[in-house]
């Protein structure tokens, strides 16, 4: 079933998080949706896996300054994880060229895709499939290892 999101009362848009990301406040008006990240520069494609062995969100999202597709890369990428979707989101990893591809790469980023079907058993090795411009415009998978700290 398809269903438009502005329909009133149709879904829950979170207004408000604690400062330990504790959901506060929902609405059904989605003009009352609040932010769940932040990044100081342009973001592009920002997607959320969840890691249901970590019992951690894992959210990827491209970078660039400029404001300008055409100035992005599949080098810009940030990594970041959290226990809940709507953050806090801590940094993993924070890119300007991810991969060595250099500038060459430039013209957009297309994302790179946490897949959770390719998330391994233990929950810290995954899977990627990312696609870039020019000679990198290919189904690109590529493998991932997550360090966890002891708590």
């Amino acid at each position: 079933m398809r269903s438009d999101p502005s329909t009133p009362g149709l879904y829950e848009y979170l207004t408000a998080v604690d400062a330990r990301g504790r959901a506060l406040a929902w609405s059904t008006q989605e003009a009352q949706a609040g932010p769940i990240f932040f990044d100081a520069n342009n973001v592009n494609t920002p997607e959320a896996v969840y890691d249901f062995k970590l019992h951690r969100f894992i959210l990827t999202v491209g970078h660039f300054a400029s404001g300008r597709n055409d100035d992005s890369s599949i080098g810009q990428l940030g990594v970041f994880e959290s226990a809940h979707p709507w953050g806090p989101w801590a940094t993993v990893g924070y890119y300007d060229d991810w991969g060595s591809f250099g500038p060459s790469a430039a013209g957009d980023f297309l994302g790179l895709h946490v897949l959770a079907k390719w998330l391994g058993f233990d929950g810290k090795t995954l899977w990627c499939v990312f696609s870039g411009v020019h000679e990198f415009d290919a189904f690109t998978v590529v493998k991932g290892t997550l360090e966890t700290k002891r708590r």
